[in-house]
């Protein structure tokens, strides 16, 4: 069966439904103002080991406590919008198979060139990872390099997509991926990355 062949690889078997550990955000604008060239904000995460201690789920949660910080950074120049997020998570660390899953630093950048009054934006971004624990090994780092773009419909829909190359940890073979994506409402602000790993909205 499946559940067995995952057990033999090193994985135990699939959780199932169940939620997920619930989360405790804030984040607070440093510096800067939305039509200011630069801006500076931080925002910081608390998650609650509920998966683990309430549905015994191995893949659904962490086990223990786990925090996320993030340095969000924004600078606007015409016809550019360049974004940045360093940030950490900290975490009890797991070994999934050959993969080691704990505290790990990320790294995102993110170019936007809005056109046509706003109503097109392109972007390309690039995006990393790395576990403390291994600091800048193969098998302990993910990278991935996106582009896409998002449409603003006159009705307030927007259309948007993104394609780019990804190696996770533990593979060494890049994969394409892709992501087309709906929004019934009109992005608030133009400085949002198509592939929607950096978001720095309202700062």
């Amino acid at each position: 069966s499946g559940d067995d062949a995952s057990e033999l690889a090193g994985f135990a078997p699939a959780d199932g439904p169940g939620l997920g550990d619930p989360s405790l955000g804030a984040r607070v604008r440093i510096y800067g103002e939305d039509a200011d060239v630069f801006q500076l904000g931080a925002q910081l995460t608390l998650f609650v080991p509920l998966a683990r201690a309430a549905f015994d789920a191995v893949y659904s949660g962490n086990d223990g406590f786990a925090a996320s910080i993030d340095l969000l950074t924004r600078v606007h120049t015409s016809p550019l919008d360049i974004l940045v997020s360093v940030g950490g998570d900290a975490r009890k660390n797991e070994r999934f198979g050959n993969v080691d899953v704990g505290s790990q630093l990320r790294f995102g950048v993110a170019a936007l060139v809005p056109l046509a009054d706003d109503r097109v934006v392109l972007s390309a971004e690039l995006h990393a990872s790395t576990a403390l624990s291994d600091f800048g090994a193969r098998e302990a780092t993910q990278i991935g390099v996106l582009a896409g773009g998002r449409y603003k419909l006159e009705d307030g829909i927007s259309l948007g997509g993104s394609i780019g190359v990804w190696m996770d940890r533990g593979d060494q073979t890049p994969r394409v991926v892709e992501d087309v994506s709906r929004n019934e409402r009109e992005p608030s602000d133009r400085a949002r990355s198509v592939g929607g790993l950096l978001s720095l909205i309202h700062i």
